[in-house]
């Protein structure tokens, strides 16, 4: 899949985004030069909608957001499973309470788990270097899923 076709289903999931996407076409360059990034449009579009559903405490909302970013991950795509991990639950990995996390689906789930393990082993490895006067390596990432993926 790409950007365009992501870009469809996130706006025709959520209609109420699409008049805020339409007017931010011209700073993103609009279609002049291809469809703007998914990552864009989470950044600026789905992201900041659903940090105010969890800020409204509307699980309702979140709940549906949810649902659509495990709908994508079943797709099974590479760059759909890469815009949904790193463009979206990365970017709420210490923000989301126990219960909303329990509100994500298995894959989504998965993915956000899988990070937050990552970054904990690679803070412990920071610390262990800094304390040995030394650099941190990252940790293995992934689980063997598609290069790209997290």
């Amino acid at each position: 899949m790409e950007a365009g076709e992501l870009n469809g289903l996130i706006l025709t999931e959520f209609p109420e985004l699409r008049r805020e996407y339409e007017d931010d076409q011209v700073l993103w360059g609009g279609d002049e030069y291809g469809p703007t990034g998914s990552y864009i449009i989470c950044a600026c579009l789905l992201n900041p909608y659903l940090r105010l559903c969890l800020d409204d405490d509307d699980k309702g909302a979140v709940q549906r957001v949810f649902n659509f970013l495990e709908s994508l991950l079943e797709l099974g795509d590479d760059y759909v499973d890469n815009v949904v991990a790193v463009g979206v639950v990365e970017m709420f990995l210490y923000s989301l309470s126990d219960e909303m996390r329990d509100l994500l689906g298995p894959l989504a789930r998965r993915d956000y788990d899988e990070m937050r393990a990552w970054d904990a082993e690679y803070a412990r490895r920071k610390e262990a270097a800094a304390q040995a006067g030394g650099k941190v390596s990252s940790p293995p990432v992934g689980d063997g899923r598609a290069e790209g993926s997290i």
